[in-house]
């Protein structure tokens, strides 16, 4: 097995959901939880989308299941959860990673834009946490990781929409682990850097940029500093930025990973943070990191 699709920990016997679950991060992170032996609900808009990654995810041997909609609509994540509950149990572990990304300045950015940015990457975030939270408590409790951005944490160039809607995503989260801690549900927020996917590379195509400029370009916007790529064996060393010290009723919601490119190292790197967040040991000890010392800006974790 390559270390790519090594399991890094034993998910087994859990129910996971991951919305925008049908590419880019929201596809990894399934995968990587699939190969970690977690049944999984992805959700999304197609089916068409969807079936390629079900036969990959089944492949490991686990169950998956696609349930379609408009994240946007509070009826259909109340059925999302309801699903989920019936199709592999009451979600262990639920990955809010449905995003939506305009290139705009303030006064380019129209109306529709705005909105749709807000109703995706917040409303719909809000709608999943409110309907799963009830239910989690219910059984004993849970993790929601809301993917953030680093966008969330410093302003970026012609992003204006996107900018505001990770900055409420992230106060959002804060918010809800402080609320929710007494209930063991544990809501972090990840705050990725660029990855790899199709919504980034048509960024680069928004911007004029073109693939190889946007890839290999160390400073990216705003002159934040892109990081090295990682490799699935080095991610681990973050476990203990997320864990270690907390009890399960403690919240971690100033925490925030900055990772970056590819996805499918991005997803094993949040993998990593939900494994700490809910207490899974990892299936055998972790390779040490060889590169990239840990920056930390507390309360919030930067790590690149």
């Amino acid at each position: 097995m390559s270390e790519l699709n090594r399991p890094v920990f034993n998910f087994a016997g859990k129910s996971v959901l991951v919305t925008g679950a049908t590419s880019g991060m929201g596809a990894a992170t399934a995968e990587a939880f699939a190969r970690s032996g977690a049944s999984v609900v992805l959700a999304g808009r197609s089916h068409t989308r969807a079936e390629p990654l079900l036969e990959r995810i089944r492949s490991c041997g686990v169950q998956a299941h696609f349930v379609a909609g408009d994240i946007g609509d509070a009826g259909y994540c109340q059925r999302l959860v309801v699903e989920t509950s019936s199709l592999i149990g009451t979600p262990d572990v639920v990955v809010n990673s449905a995003g939506v990304i305009y290139h705009a300045t303030a006064e380019e950015t129209t109306d529709s834009q705005w909105l749709d940015t807000f109703n995706v990457n917040v409303h719909g975030m809000f709608y999943l946490c409110r309907a799963v939270i009830p239910a989690m408590r219910n059984k004993g409790g849970g993790v929601i990781i809301n993917i953030a951005s680093d966008a969330a944490l410093s302003g970026s160039q012609h992003l204006v929409a996107y900018c505001a809607s990770k900055g409420a995503v992230l106060q959002m989260t804060r918010a809800m682990a402080v609320d929710h801690a007494r209930d063991h549900i544990r809501v972090v927020a990840i705050c990725p850097g660029d990855v790899d996917t199709a919504m980034l590379r048509g960024e680069f195509r928004d911007r004029g940029i073109s693939l190889e400029q946007g890839l290999a370009d160390p400073v990216l916007d705003a002159g934040v500093l892109a990081m090295p790529q990682f490799q699935p064996g080095e991610l681990a060393r973050y476990r203990p930025w997320l864990g270690i010290g907390e009890k399960p009723g403690d919240p971690i919601h100033d925490a925030a990973l900055c990772f970056f490119r590819p996805a499918s190292s991005a997803a094993d790197a949040l993998l990593t943070s939900v494994a700490c967040a809910s207490s899974v040991a990892p299936v055998k000890p972790s390779t040490p990191a060889k590169s990239a010392a840990i920056q930390g800006a507390s309360p919030l974790i930067s790590a690149g």
